[in-house]
């Protein structure tokens, strides 16, 4: 009986042993997945520096991140100048009366250091961009003036981009993971023509803003969000990778992006 009982306990032992290792292994693997949710999913904002790039406010810039493969070295220098003062103009309370110049015309003087910081947030301390005068859509732009540089912009609603018509791209993270010392974001992107006729809107569905390919007419209307977690709204969007590169700080920070199909 002695022998039973001591059998039993031992089994017992193990047994707790390995459930908690289990757990251990469990909470673990969490730890890591909330970990990435929060930089990748929670944060996105700070990663992707596609967004403030995908509607018509950017004028000829919308969209062309899509367009080719790039690291951050060889992203066009004016584009990449005109995302800091996108940057600048969603980060500060810029359409104020204060720095309103005439109707629907917004100005305001910015210093060098205020815009290589904005760098430094956006691509991370091992990346520089050198400044440069720049003009593009809804008259956005940066202008030098001696030791200083002018931020202008229309105001977004003057240029269209709550008219019932308008174009925009689309989109939604369908996954992301570790890779050795970085991380990998998959998106899906598709480019949505939205219309007005009879009170009713409709959506078409584009892989690109030339309209060569169209991927589904009369889009349905509750996946016109990039927060719409439902898979089949993206399932035949084109799918890119993003890499984020960990930088000297140890914060991770835009580094590539390419097409995979």
């Amino acid at each position: 009986m002695y022998r039973v009982i001591m059998k039993w306990i031992r089994n017992v032992g193990i047994a707790v042993v390995v459930i908690i290792i289990a757990i251990e292994i469990f909470v673990f693997f969490m730890n890591k997945k909330n970990y990435l949710y929060k930089i990748v999913v929670e944060n996105r904002n700070d990663w992707d520096i596609s967004l403030s790039q995908n509607t018509i406010v950017s004028g000829d810039f919308m969209g062309i991140i899509y367009e080719r493969d790039y690291d951050v070295n060889t992203l066009p220098s004016n584009f990449l100048v005109s995302l800091v003062v996108d940057y600048y103009i969603d980060h500060v309370d810029f359409f104020n009366d204060d720095n309103l110049k005439e109707d629907y015309q917004f100005q305001k003087q910015v210093t060098s250091e205020e815009l290589h910081q904005i760098v430094k947030d956006m691509f991370g301390p091992d990346v520089q961009v050198e400044l440069e005068d720049v003009t593009y859509g809804c008259n956005r732009s940066l202008r030098r003036m001696g030791n200083t540089y002018v931020i202008s912009s229309s105001f977004p609603d003057s240029c269209g981009l709550f008219d019932n018509y308008t174009e925009y791209y689309l989109s939604h993270i369908s996954d992301y993971y570790r890779e050795e010392d970085n991380i990998i974001v998959e998106l899906r992107v598709g480019y949505i023509e939205k219309s007005i006729d009879d009170w009713d809107v409709y959506y078409n569905v584009y892989t690109d803003k030339t309209k060569d390919n169209l991927i589904q007419s009369n889009y349905d209307k509750k996946c016109v969000s990039s927060e719409s977690d439902d898979s089949s709204c993206y399932e035949n969007f084109r799918k890119y990778r993003v890499l984020l590169k960990k930088n000297s700080d140890g914060k991770y920070y835009f580094g590539k992006i390419y097409k995979i199909s």
